[in-house]
């Protein structure tokens, strides 16, 4: 019975709620000019053409939202947001991603039924006129009148630059217009956001609970209303929200971007670009992220480079690839040719894109975006140097030059670089095999001893970690730091001593000092997480007998090899196993006694198993260890059989343990080798080169 009723009662709701949108929306037919002379003077209307074009108002001082990029208080445009500095040796200015891409917005030229203007508070309010008002009791005054007294509040503070709201001085006039809501029509509404703002910035902490308490009812009201407003009207409010640092709170910027999300259809290239710097901010909203790229291609084409790097901004934070090559292409395209005007911000945002997305046919299209950046170079920021490092590397691009002259000049610049920013080109400089020998990875260490980044490496303790495992991949091992890392109170403080929060690359380090740095007397990862993360991340063993089953590219890889090395041994006396624990995939160990014969090794591995490093057996007496390392298309350089400084770290380390690497890449073995004639033979090759004996010559 209860259940029923209810149902009752949300039934009327729903009907009084569609009869007040019908209302209003007569209300704002009749009376959408029933203000006062005064305030018709001063009102912009948001339906017409902005009198100021957006370079104008962007050159100008409206709030600090439009002009002050060193000291935005917007929490969006917060230190989660990367940062760049317009010049790479005095790092005063930096502008964060959402305040760039705002204001390429401004100057887009696109966005004048969008993008709402602050207010200039050029009208002088007398004091005595504020003390009035505020002493006034508004709840017998009209709506249109309570408006009006607040626009001039506003204007006073504006001006002045200085007073907040405080509930002893405007308690009443924010409680009236709380009330007042739903009789504003909705430029009355919209010109109530913008009074509002020229309050900011304000510390949240210092923020009036009364304003507060009134922007929930204004995101409610707004909510009331988004049924029945025009998707500009509805992207016109979200810029609204922005304005009040209250986008990412808003459930109706939420509702707004998920709706206009469903139908993308129904946007025009101008709301697309708005729509994804939305996406920029809101971040974490469920998308169906396939149907905007399938949208993007109606457009692609009438956008700039700047304006592209929105685009990759919405679809890189929502961690989204873009997947139609075409489009890809396109945006690189576009970014070749625009490159001597696109912002750094753009330039890094289609650089994360790319490594985000790229596929093999995009290789030649990346290639031409690397060159056309060197030429900018050497006055680009930190920032962007290191997404186009981290891009490249990323990818297994390896433009010698490119890549060389991009680290040479992030290295002079250290000290005005991130954690995260260290922690991606130590990743670069791995990948790309700078040797352990370069004065590089001294110099990032020193900035990652640096005192100045204690509270830096404490807010971000996983960087330093993740950092210290592409150092020890490159065989170098900074034992101060490695033993802060692997120590108790580190593993307590950071991961709370819980064995599913410690990531791989604490395993990485740990069994990388076991075998590159015997004589290392610090702390090690204890036994039971060891054994715990070894067998997480440890790969499958496989059953080479038995192809049948759905199995991946590099599955397929090795079961055809292992398949044709039966038939060029003769026999099966070789074990698929995992030397060691750190590196995921399994290889092919065989020996080769001192005759150059090869026995079967099963016998020395007798307690073989997940999660131990297994050191090559000092028996039988003069044998040899090989190991066949099976490199997939991500160990290797783009179309070349050099491989990268991960596959180096695992030949490096498999050679200290005692064993005698044989590289097969994948390029070599899919791309040359055409038939199975020729496969067979590349393996009885280089087994021939070893001094095998026992080999079938069929």
């Amino acid at each position: 019975m209860f259940s029923k009723n209810f149902k009752t009662l949300v039934s009327i709701h729903e009907q009084l709620s569609r009869l007040r949108f019908h209302s209003a929306a007569i209300t704002r037919q009749v009376n959408l000019k029933a203000v006062s002379n005064k305030q018709s003077k001063v009102t912009i209307s948001l339906n017409k053409k902005n009198v100021l074009t957006p370079i104008v108002y962007q050159s100008k001082k409206y709030s600090n939202l439009s002009s002050q990029c060193n000291e935005s208080t917007n929490e969006h445009d917060s230190d989660e947001d990367e940062a760049y500095g317009t010049d790479k040796s005095e790092r005063t200015l930096r502008m964060t991603e959402n305040l760039y891409a705002y204001t390429v917005l401004k100057n887009s030229g696109r966005m004048d039924n969008i993008i709402v203007p602050s207010l200039i508070p050029e009208e002088d309010v007398p004091e005595d006129v504020v003390e009035k008002i505020i002493k006034k009791n508004h709840e017998d005054s009209s709506p249109a009148e309570v408006l009006e007294d607040f626009r001039l509040l506003s204007y006073h503070r504006g001006k002045l630059r200085e007073g907040v709201l405080s509930p002893e001085k405007h308690s009443n006039i924010l409680n009236t217009l709380k009330k007042y809501l739903a009789d504003f029509s909705d430029d009355q509404l919209w010109n109530l956001f913008r009074y509002i703002e020229l309050w900011y910035p304000m510390e949240r902490s210092t923020k009036e609970p009364l304003l507060t308490e009134l922007e929930k009812a204004m995101d409610q009201e707004c909510l009331l209303r988004s049924n029945v407003w025009s998707v500009d009207d509805l992207l016109k409010t979200c810029d609204l929200w922005y304005h009040l640092r209250c986008a990412r709170q808003s459930h109706f910027v939420s509702k707004c971007v998920k709706r206009l999300g469903k139908k993308p259809g129904k946007l025009k290239a101008e709301n697309y670009l708005y729509y994804m710097f939305l996406l920029n901010i809101a971040r974490k909203l469920e998308i169906n992220m396939y149907e905007l790229e399938y949208r993007l291609e109606k457009f692609i084409d009438k956008f700039e480079g700047n304006e592209l790097g929105i685009v990759a901004m919405g679809f890189f934070k929502t961690r989204t690839p873009i997947r139609n090559p075409n489009l890809l292409d396109k945006m690189i395209d576009t970014s070749v040719k625009d490159i001597y005007k696109m912002g750094e911000i753009s330039i890094a945002a289609v650089m994360k894109i790319t490594r985000l997305s790229m596929g093999l046919n995009t290789l030649g299209r990346f290639k031409k975006l690397l060159h056309a950046f060197q030429p900018r170079i050497k006055d680009i920021s930190v920032g962007c140097l290191v997404h186009a490092a981290h891009a490249a590397a990323t990818v297994l691009v390896y433009e010698h030059e490119i890549i060389d002259e991009i680290i040479d000049s992030f290295i002079p610049h250290l000290s005005a670089a991130r954690i995260k920013d260290l922690e991606r080109m130590l990743f670069s400089l791995l990948i790309f095999n700078y040797p352990k020998e370069s004065p590089h990875y001294n110099l990032i260490i020193e900035q990652l001893k640096n005192l100045r980044r204690t509270s830096e490496l404490k807010k971000f303790p996983h960087s330093l970690t993740v950092s210290l495992m592409y150092l020890s991949q490159a065989g170098v091992y900074p034992l101060e730091l490695v033993s802060k890392v692997l120590s108790p109170t580190f593993l307590k403080e950071v991961y709370n001593n819980n064995s599913f929060r410690i990531g791989r690359e604490c395993l990485i380090i740990n069994e990388g000092l076991k075998i590159e740095v015997p004589d290392y007397k610090g702390p090690f990862l204890p036994e039971k997480v060891t054994k715990y993360l070894t067998l997480r991340y440890s790969a499958s063993i496989l059953d080479v007998e038995d192809p049948t089953e759905k199995v991946q590219s590099y599955q397929k890889f090795i079961f055809e090899f292992v398949s044709l090395l039966k038939e060029v041994i003769g026999s099966k006396d070789f074990l698929i196993e995992q030397m060691l624990p750190h590196f995921r995939r399994a290889d092919i160990v065989m020996c080769i006694d001192e005759k150059n014969n090869i026995i079967s090794p099963a016998s020395y591995f007798p307690n073989s198993g997940v999660g131990t490093i297994k050191y090559a057996p000092k028996e039988p007496v003069g044998s040899t260890w090989l190991v066949i390392v099976l490199a997939s298309s991500n160990h290797t350089f783009r179309n070349t059989i050099e491989p990268c400084g991960t596959m180096q770290a695992k030949l490096r380390q498999l050679r200290k343990i005692g064993y005698t690497p044989i590289m097969v890449p994948h390029n070599t073995w899919h791309s040359k080798l055409k038939s199975l004639d020729a496969k067979k033979n590349y393996i009885r090759e280089f087994l021939l080169q070893h001094g095998i004996n026992n080999i079938s010559t069929s």
